[in-house]
């Protein structure tokens, strides 16, 4: 029996937004005091320019969108019992996004994932658009053990091992 291998947009902003929402439930239910209380540092790159850059421009407004969203109202779903009351994603920390232009290009993908871990030093890291770019980074956030949320790749060789 064949499979179809596409998937929906919806399914595809379903499974976008439950990772978000697993990874910060899982932000919340840690020790208050294993944190820092300034903001949570999101970082990623973005296919801006380049040959995924329609796209990447889509993801890249939705990501400042979903920012704009938690830092103006909180970020709900019942995970009030938490502490997570009002404006921030956890105990009212901020959401500060750090981004650069990965111009479409896996090696300039690595070098600024690198970036993000070692100068910028992100809390979490969101993964870019193209399976291209994804697996080259893969290697670079798997070996520091970075929580990397990817939703812009669909290549399988990507999500086995």
């Amino acid at each position: 029996m064949k499979r179809n291998n596409k998937i929906s947009r919806r399914r595809f902003l379903k499974t976008a937004m439950g990772s978000v929402a697993a990874v910060t439930f899982g932000g919340m239910v840690l020790p208050k005091k294993s944190y820092s209380k300034g903001p949570i540092k999101i970082g990623f790159s973005a296919s801006l320019t380049g040959k995924y850059a329609w796209t990447g421009n889509r993801m890249y407004e939705g990501i400042k969108t979903w920012a704009k969203l938690v830092n103006t109202r909180g970020y709900s779903s019942g995970l009030e019992k938490y502490g997570n009351k009002g404006p921030g994603l956890m105990d009212g920390r901020p959401v500060e996004l750090i981004h650069y232009d990965d111009k479409s290009d896996p090696a300039t993908g690595v070098k600024l994932y690198q970036k993000l871990l070692v100068q910028d030093k992100v809390d979490l890291c969101f993964g870019p658009y193209s399976s291209a770019v994804t697996k080259a980074i893969s290697p670079v956030v798997e070996k520091a053990q970075m929580p990397t949320i990817t939703a812009g790749a669909s290549d399988p060789a990507i999500w086995k091992g």
